[in-house]
């Protein structure tokens, strides 16, 4: 599986991002945070993630409705597995008082 996320370089809101394989787990479930220092052999990754910016949720949510996005996700769908999805996260910077 080779995709980039091309498809949403023009889009409004859209910031920037990547995308890797998971480099000690296929599971969608994740790992134990004290897992063993184990990686996966690069010709058996197979959990892709990626990690899409944008300024707004509403921006992604906005752009998921477009006949360019569905043409990439027919193109990855025969890859999703059980528990495929995606997670919003949104960072904010850590300001402190001893900050000027």
């Amino acid at each position: 599986m080779h995709k980039t996320y091309t498809d949403c370089y023009g889009a409004a809101g859209f910031r920037g991002g990547n995308w890797s394989y998971a480099l000690n787990t296929n599971e969608t479930y994740g790992t134990a945070t004290a897992a063993l220092e184990e990686m996966i052999a690069p010709d058996e990754r197979r959990l892709a993630c990626y990690y899409l910016g944008w300024d707004g949720v509403e921006h992604h949510q906005e752009y998921a409705t477009t006949s360019l996005f569905f043409e990439e996700i027919n193109k990855l769908r025969p890859y999703f597995g059980p528990g495929t999805g995606a997670w919003y996260v949104k960072f904010e910077k850590h300001s402190s008082s001893r900050e000027s």
